[in-house]
């Protein structure tokens, strides 16, 4: 319920909701997605079918919802070293191997652009920074996401006092789905191609 109440007065999410672009449907799969990710290992029979269809429905989105995909790897991954259980690491891997299959049509739309990728991208995206008043700075990120620069301290002061409770593995997705999407594509953008723009990160905004 805190979680709701947070996220129904964030200012990030409130003002793209009113935009006709798909960044509301992108954190609603994505929350969906990690549901149902979580609900599938104490019943995956159950939950597989769910998880399937709205992870691919994510994908066709945003392909920024391939981030969603990998932090559920990164954090199975994580687990999997733990409890060693090869036979759900058999059953993962055909789950993810069908949602590649079901988006497959949109991944050869994507390659058969990726020559003019670099050029359009280059045009209005601009290389990011650490600091600064720009949306492509990394703190302006999280920022954003907070609503306010008040906001932005207190959510700073109770990651800081949550970071104690770290091996908690409950938390890992939380950690990972947070800062990976957003240092990956800082990085990148940096020495490779500019593809950071702060509002395809909306679905993180949710882990904060």
């Amino acid at each position: 319920l805190i979680s709701a109440f947070i996220l129904s007065i964030s200012s990030f999410n409130i003002y793209y909701s009113q935009e006709a672009r798909s960044y509301s449907l992108l954190t609603l799969m994505s929350i969906l997605s990690i549901y149902y990710y979580l609900k599938m290992e104490k019943e995956p029979k159950k939950y597989v079918i769910f998880y399937l269809i709205l992870s691919v429905l994510m994908l066709y989105t945003h392909v920024f919802g391939v981030f969603v995909i990998i932090v559920e790897n990164i954090d199975f991954l994580i687990k999997f070293l733990k409890n060693r259980d090869f036979k759900k690491l058999i059953k993962w891997i055909i789950i993810q191997i069908s949602i590649l299959i079901l988006f497959m049509p949109w991944i050869l739309v994507i390659v058969s652009r990726m020559e003019n990728f670099k050029t359009i991208t280059g045009k209005w995206i601009e290389i990011p920074t650490f600091f600064g008043p720009s949306q492509q700075a990394l703190l302006y990120t999280f920022n954003d996401f907070a609503g306010n620069f008040s906001l932005f301290i207190i959510y700073l002061i109770i990651f800081v006092y949550s970071i104690k409770n770290f091996k908690n593995e409950k938390n890992y997705i939380l950690y990972i789905w947070l800062f990976f999407p957003i240092l990956f594509c800082f990085i990148f953008s940096r020495y490779l191609t500019p593809i950071y723009v702060t509002r395809y990160f909306i679905s993180s905004s949710i882990a904060l």
